[in-house]
């Protein structure tokens, strides 16, 4: 009988476990009102583009060109 409570407390501490979920709200700095998180760059600040964004436009331009089904087929 000992057994068997175990196992199902077990299981019940198991399902409690599963049903928690962490936090997942970005952090602000109460003091300033500021974001605190990751900072995030723009798609053409990288080292492909170093900051060019018209270079990043066509070539994204040019890829959806690509993707186009008809344009291929052609």
């Amino acid at each position: 009988m000992s057994r068997t409570k175990t196992i199902i407390f077990a299981v019940a501490a198991l399902l409690v476990a599963g049903c928690s979920e962490p936090e997942q709200a970005p952090s602000y700095d109460q003091s300033s009102r500021s974001y605190s998180g990751k900072s995030d760059t723009r798609p053409w600040e990288s080292s492909q583009y170093k900051g060019d964004r018209e270079q990043w436009t066509r070539d994204l331009a040019r890829r959806a060109a690509n993707l186009n089904e008809y344009s291929r087929t052609r």
